[in-house]
């Protein structure tokens, strides 16, 4: 040749016969292909089993896609949640003195840096009306009041 690159022919080949599949269990190298042709088409079957749609997979026509994505958008959402602690229910005004003053907290069911406290009561009222407000709230989760 005089050094330069020229492209003579292409030349298509299958290498089944000389390298196996040995990317799957139980296939190696050191033996020859026609030795593992029977394992290989044992494994390639399991493969092909194991890779078939699930049973429970249904089949949605656009408009459902649609609107089940916008169902998994909307409950992956955060909300701002607003929250209004009105008073107290039960308790004797003999025992709301100086020396003990109730209070409430509410948090988001496990997540305690969410935690918001009212002021304590000071009064035999028994009322807070304290509002507060939970930035990230995602639709479902429960509020937990202690």
């Amino acid at each position: 040749f005089s050094g330069s690159d020229t492209l003579v022919g292409e030349s298509l080949q299958d290498l089944n016969p000389v390298l196996p599949c040995c990317w799957l269990e139980g296939i190696t190298l050191d033996r020859p292909y026609k030795d593992q042709k029977a394992l290989i088409q044992k494994q390639l079957d399991l493969v092909k089993d194991r890779s078939v749609v699930n049973k429970y997979f249904k089949q949605m026509k656009q408009d459902e896609m649609k609107r089940w994505m916008e169902s998994v958008k909307d409950s992956q959402m955060t909300h701002k949640l607003k929250v209004r602690i009105i008073g107290l229910r039960g308790l004797a005004d003999a025992q709301i003195s100086s020396n003990v003053q109730p209070y409430c907290y509410c948090e988001i069911s496990g997540r305690p840096s969410t935690r918001a406290k009212t002021k304590p009561l000071s009064d035999t009222t028994c009322m807070w009306n304290h509002d507060f407000a939970f930035s990230n709230y995602t639709r479902g989760e429960s509020l937990i009041f202690s």
